[in-house]
């Protein structure tokens, strides 16, 4: 197992401007992909942080359509917004070895999130995707929403703040109830209201994958009727123990419900 990572420096009064590190950047990259068409042994790239924008990203993707043996990307914080995520989403449709994408912090919006469900409708091999801190919104979680309905490969996915609302989470809640292989989502920092508890409870009742659940920063209270059938909806209704994470839900609330059951 081998692991690779490029980090940006420290910012100094002695380094070049920021548009010729851009371009030093996006060179070195491409050196970098050349050298890993070829490779046999890497297996993780982590060149998060390096303002590659969609231009460096062009010459990774084009390494990763032949390279058959890296597993995990990590791109975050590197501004390719959804121009960069539709090059990422062409060469998933070649690639078959990527197991986990991370591009989390790129202003990735609507476009690119239809860009991405897309791409889920189709591959069977990715498993991770992280998509922290961008602009999905509403209407980007309905086109992953819709590809969840069908995908038959991804197991954790983070949507952590990225301005979900109700009217997203209505159509989350629906893909749920279908989806197959989803263990993991993390849907903290968004605008999900207590209400919308009723759906996820509703949805929970029928998939028997979801083990992990993270709604922390959502305002929802400990209070809340809802959250008491919801815990004992994780706990009663899955083959294996389920973990619900919310801003005002300690942990300790869930190991008691455990024992009980016990």
């Amino acid at each position: 197992f081998f692991f690779f990572m490029i980090r940006r420096p420290p910012r100094s009064t002695h380094c070049i401007s920021s548009a010729a590190s851009d371009v030093y950047k996006r060179q070195g990259v491409y050196h970098l992909s050349e050298l890993l068409k070829n490779n046999r042994t890497l297996e993780v790239l982590n060149i998060n942080r390096n303002r590659i924008k969609y231009e460096g990203l062009i010459h990774v993707c084009d390494m990763l359509k032949v390279n058959a043996v890296l597993k995990w990307l990590h791109i975050g914080n590197n501004r390719i917004g959804d121009v960069g995520v539709e090059i990422i989403c062409e060469m998933l449709r070649v690639n078959t070895t990527l197991t986990l994408l991370d591009i989390r912090s790129n202003n990735v919006g609507k476009k690119g999130a239809q860009a991405i469900a897309k791409a889920l409708k189709l591959n069977k091999t990715l498993k991770t995707l992280l998509l922290e801190n961008n602009l999905m919104m509403n209407e980007g979680l309905h086109h992953l929403s819709a590809a969840l309905k069908v995908n038959k490969g991804l197991e954790k996915l983070n949507l952590r703040n990225n301005k979900i609302t109700s009217s997203g989470f209505k159509f989350l809640s629906e893909a749920l109830k279908k989806n197959k292989t989803l263990t993991h989502l993390n849907l903290s920092f968004n605008k999900i209201k207590a209400e919308d508890l009723e759906l996820l409870y509703e949805a929970l009742k029928v998939n028997k994958t979801l083990a992990h659940l993270e709604l922390m920063a959502n305002g929802i209270k400990k209070s809340n009727g809802v959250l008491g059938q919801l815990i004992d909806c994780l706990l009663y209704t899955s083959p294996s123990p389920r973990d619900l994470s919310t801003s005002r839900m300690p942990s300790s609330a869930c190991k008691k419900k455990k024992k009980q059951k016990t």
